[in-house]
C-alpha cells in the first residue's frame, strides 16, 4: 500500500458474530475521519452475479455436503469476479474499499467440508491461486476475523432466517475451527479479533475499540484535496431536445447475441461444442498453443518442443497441400487434423443458447484452470447479454 493508494479491508466472522454491527461502525468512523469509502458486501444477493450462489445456498443442487468446496468456492468467485473491476477502481482514486465478506469466508465454509489439516491446506492455496492469480481479483490488504463461541453465534442467530449453512449447528462449530486454522496458518493476511471473554459476548462498543485500533494503523492518509465548489449558475431557459431530435442520446447499443472466448485452447472448444450444438469455431490463420501457468521449466521446455514440431508439421502439409493446386483456406482446413489439442482458436456460443448453464457449470466443474477461467469469462459476458440462462431467480 502506497500513499496514492486506497486500503482494502475486510470484515469475516462466522454467522451470528456480529459482522454488520460491526461494519456499519467502522463505516462511520472512516467517513467521520474524512475517508471516501467504497462499500461491498458479499454475496451480492441482488446481482446477477450470484445467480450461482443462490441456487447453492437455496439447496437446487442438494445439501451443503453433498457439493464440494472446489464448485461452491467457484459459485462465490464468480460473484467477487464481477465486482473486481469496481474494486480496483476504488482503490485507484483512493478510497477505501470496505467488505463485508471476501474469499475468508469461502475457505472458511467450504473448508469445513476437508477433515485432513492439509488437504485443507491444499484448497486455500487452489482458491487462493484461482481468486487472485488466474481471476486477478484484488488481494484485500487485511482481513479481520471476529470470533465468537459457538453458543454465542446461536443466541445471536435466534431470530434469523437462516440458509443451509446457518442452520446447521456443527457446521458453525466447525466454521469457527477453520477460521482459527487460518489465522494461524495466514497472519499476514487473516488476523482475529476475540469478541468473547470468560464466556460473555463484550459489548458493542468495546469490540468496535479493539476493530479501531487495528484499522488505524494501516489505513493510508486521509486526502486533503477537495472537490471545488461549484459555480453558481444564472437562471437561463434552455430548450429541451426530444427523442425526435437527439436521437442518439435515446438509443442504446444493442446487446451482445454471441459470447466469445478468445485464444482458447481446443481442447477447451471441444469440450463447449459437445454441450452448445450451435457453437462456432474459428481457427487463426497462424496458429499457436495454449501454455499452462505454472509448468516447472523442465516441463515447460518439453511442452514448448512438442508443440513446435506438430505446428511445424502442420505447415508443412499446408504447403505440400497447396502445390497441388489446393486453396489456401482448404489446404488449412484439411491439415488442422494435425494441430494439438492446445492449438488456440476462438469460439463463439449464443447468448440465447438453451444450454448456456450446463456449459458453465460444467467448465467451472472441470479440474483444468483453464476451463475454469474460460467458465468465468463466459459467465460474466453472459450477465453483460441478458443472457435468460441465468436472469434473476426470483423472477420466477
Amino acid at each position: 500500500m502506497n500513499e496514492t493508494s486506497g486500503a482494502f479491508i475486510v470484515i469475516e466472522g462466522t454467522d451470528g458474530s456480529g459482522k454488520s454491527t460491526q461494519f456499519g461502525l467502522i463505516q462511520k468512523k472512516l467517513e467521520a475521519a474524512g475517508y471516501d469509502v467504497a462499500i461491498f458486501k458479499f454475496p451480492r444477493y441482488d446481482n446477477p452475479s450470484s445467480y450461482f450462489v443462490r441456487r447453492y445456498l437455496g439447496g437446487d443442487y442438494g445439501k451443503a455436503d453433498e457439493v464440494g468446496p472446489y464448485s461452491s468456492s467457484l459459485f462465490y468467485a464468480l460473484d467477487r469476479f464481477e465486482a473486481a473491476q469496481e474494486i480496483r477502481e476504488a482503490l485507484k482514486e483512493g478510497k477505501i474499499v470496505l467488505s463485508d465478506r471476501f474469499t475468508g469466508s469461502n475457505m472458511a465454509h467450504q473448508g469445513t467440508k476437508i477433515d485432513n489439516p492439509e488437504q485443507r491446506r491444499g484448497f486455500f492455496i487452489w482458491l487462493d491461486n484461482l481468486e487472485f492469480e488466474m481471476l486477478r481479483i484484488p488481494r484485500p490488504d487485511i482481513s479481520f476475523i471476529l470470533r465468537v463461541t459457538p453458543d454465542v453465534a446461536q443466541k445471536l442467530l435466534a431470530e434469523k432466517e437462516r440458509d443451509i449453512h446457518e442452520s446447521d449447528i456443527s457446521h458453525l462449530e466447525r466454521a469457527i475451527a477453520v477460521y482459527d486454522d487460518m489465522a494461524q496458518l495466514f497472519p499476514k493476511d487473516f488476523q482475529r479479533v476475540d469478541c468473547v471473554r470468560s464466556g460473555e459476548l463484550l459489548d458493542v462498543d468495546t469490540i468496535n475499540l479493539m476493530l479501531w485500533e487495528k484499522i488505524h494503523p494501516l489505513l493510508p492518509p486521509v486526502p486533503t484535496v477537495k472537490k471545488p465548489a461549484a459555480k453558481p449558475q444564472l437562471a437561463k431557459a434552455e430548450p429541451v431536445a426530444t427523442a425526435e431530435e437527439n436521437p442518439s442520446k435515446e438509443e442504446k447499443a444493442p446487446l451482445p447475441k454471441q459470447l466469445r472466448l478468445e485464444n482458447i485452447s481446443g481442447l477447451i472448444a471441444q469440450k463447449i461444442e459437445r454441450l452448445a450444438s450451435r457453437a462456432k469455431v474459428e481457427t487463426p490463420d497462424i496458429p499457436s498453443v495454449y501454455v499452462p501457468e505454472r509448468l516447472v521449466p523442465d516441463a515447460h521446455k518439453e511442452y514448448r518442443a512438442k508443440t513446435d514440431t506438430l505446428l511445424g508439421l502442420y505447415a508443412k502439409l499446408v504447403a505440400g497441400l497447396a502445390k497441388r493446386g489446393i486453396s489456401t483456406k482448404e489446404a488449412r482446413a484439411m491439415a488442422s487434423l494435425a494441430l494439438p489439442v492446445a492449438a488456440t482458436c476462438t469460439i463463439s456460443v449464443a447468448a440465447d443458447d438453451p444450454n448456456l448453464e450446463e456449459v458453465v457449470l460444467t467448465l467451472l466443474n472441470d479440474p483444468l484452470a483453464e476451463a475454469q477461467a474460460a467458465g468465468a469469462n463466459l459467465f460474466s459476458q453472459a450477465l453483460k447479454a441478458k443472457s435468460p440462462s441465468f436472469k434473476n431467480t426470483d423472477d420466477g
